[in-house]
């Protein structure tokens, strides 16, 4: 069985948006083919708008020849044109989609499962000469951290992590001995976060993730791949039998070329649950 691995699309972040989202579907499409997917994984910030959000992922599984499954980033959870921030509504949303694997654990087979979630920070990568009080305010040295000004939980960014762990904790919970694939748009790990000292990222950092999620993940043996986004870095690595993964297409300015289709065959990843390994 084979699971094909992707984050951070930003489908609508580039020129000409509605010209590519045909070139996404294809590329997509041949990279499910050529790897002979069995399932589709993507880790959040799909787009800007839960509603293009959800018309894609309906859209790219009608031309996979596999299901897609998803979790939401803070990017689709986005309010940008209403004046009334509606986090929660739009969380909703997205979870009661039926591609969606938050709340909803997706079985494999016998021996595999997939969980997901998409997180939230708790300012724990952030860097110890700011306070709590300054990281709430999510402004540093005139730049502003854009959940800020779209992004509203009616509750504290702590409170969100405890939630989604939870919520992750029952999954996990549901899905018998079976081995698991966690996905989980935001960085569990310090191994993903920007390198420091950062003369932007000492304090920006703090928005990329928490370190409970790794204390977690790390009492759960049975939770052998970890898939992260948000960060826009493709790395991967190996500790005590948990293979961290991120897979980030990012940003077209943050590409080494100038084609969708190669950045998107750079970016992909492949779990061969069979071999046990990354192809």
């Amino acid at each position: 069985m084979r699971i094909g691995v992707i984050s951070d699309l930003h489908i609508d972040n580039r020129k000409n948006p509605e010209r590519l989202y045909a070139s996404y579907l294809e590329h997509l499409s041949k990279l499910a083919e050529q790897h002979l997917l069995d399932c589709l994984a993507i880790a959040g910030d799909i787009s800007n708008d839960s509603q293009l959000t959800l018309q894609f992922i309906t859209d790219l599984e009608d031309h996979l020849p596999c299901p897609v499954r998803f979790v939401a980033g803070n990017h689709d959870l986005w309010t940008i044109s209403e004046e009334e921030k509606n986090t929660q509504q739009i969380a909703g949303q997205l979870q009661a989609d039926l591609h969606s694997l938050q709340n909803r654990p997706y079985i494999l087979n016998d021996e595999w499962a997939m969980i997901g979630h998409s997180g939230w920070y708790d300012y724990s990568f952030g860097h110890h000469f700011t306070t709590h009080e300054q990281f709430k305010q999510k402004q540093y040295n005139g730049r502003t951290w854009k959940d800020h000004l779209y992004i509203d939980w009616k509750m504290t960014d702590d409170e969100v992590v405890e939630q989604s762990l939870i919520q992750l904790q029952s999954d996990l919970e549901r899905i018998g001995n079976r081995q698991v694939i966690l996905c989980l748009h935001m960085v569990a790990t310090d191994a993903f976060i920007v390198p420091t000292p950062h003369p932007v990222f000492d304090y920006f950092n703090a928005f990329l993730g928490s370190k409970r999620y790794a204390e977690w993940i790390e009492s759960h043996p049975s939770i052998r791949y970890i898939i992260n986004g948000h960060v826009h870095y493709r790395k991967k690595f190996a500790k005590n039998g948990q293979t961290y993964i991120c897979a980030c297409l990012g940003n077209e300015s943050e590409w080494q070329t100038s084609s969708l289709e190669k950045e998107l065959q750079s970016a992909f990843q492949v779990i061969d649950l069979g071999n046990g390994r990354l192809l």
